[in-house]
């Protein structure tokens, strides 16, 4: 019995030493603690391709033919593998350089008012079609651009990060 009545007095004598009040402010922090080790490295994957292709062409203004109330100009575009599912742009300019204005075609009175620029493409190449009374006074150049089947949206003709209003 004496055992016991010396733990309980032991016990509500170390229960009655718990300070009471408010927490104090939080000490300062510790150093910064070693960094871990490094993990494996991943495998390397696959060099690819986007095989998106873009051509620049200049017509000067002697070399369209004249075809039926227009005047035609072929270029030949070897990376339109397949018209029905590649897509392609063109886009036109008057000059090539960093300060070149590029405009997507169609366009219209871009040489003269009333005249329109167009093309259309098949396998392997890209025809620009120009009507006017006359042919085109100046040398014009294009930027073509082609893009393969597996970069575009499905159920769209556009590639892929390009919107639509």
């Amino acid at each position: 019995m004496k055992k016991h009545f010396i733990v309980i007095l032991s016990l509500a004598l170390f229960a009655s030493c718990a300070k009471q009040g408010p927490v104090g402010p939080e000490g300062p922090g510790g150093p910064a603690g070693t960094s871990g080790a490094t993990g494996a490295t991943g495998a390397t994957g696959a060099t690819g391709k986007s095989n998106i292709t873009t051509i620049l062409d200049s017509v000067a203004s002697g070399s369209w033919v004249s075809n039926a109330g227009s005047y035609d100009y072929n270029i030949p575009v070897t990376s339109i593998a397949n018209s029905d599912s590649d897509y392609v742009t063109v886009a036109i300019s008057k000059s090539l350089g960093s300060t070149a204005a590029w405009y997507p075609m169609p366009v219209s009175n871009f040489i003269i008012s009333g005249d329109q620029l167009e093309y259309n493409y098949s396998n392997l190449s890209v025809n620009l079609v120009y009507t006017y009374a006359l042919p085109p006074s100046v040398t014009l150049y294009f930027k073509i651009t082609v893009t393969p089947p597996g970069l575009i949206q499905k159920g769209s003709r556009k590639p892929t990060g390009m919107f639509t209003n």
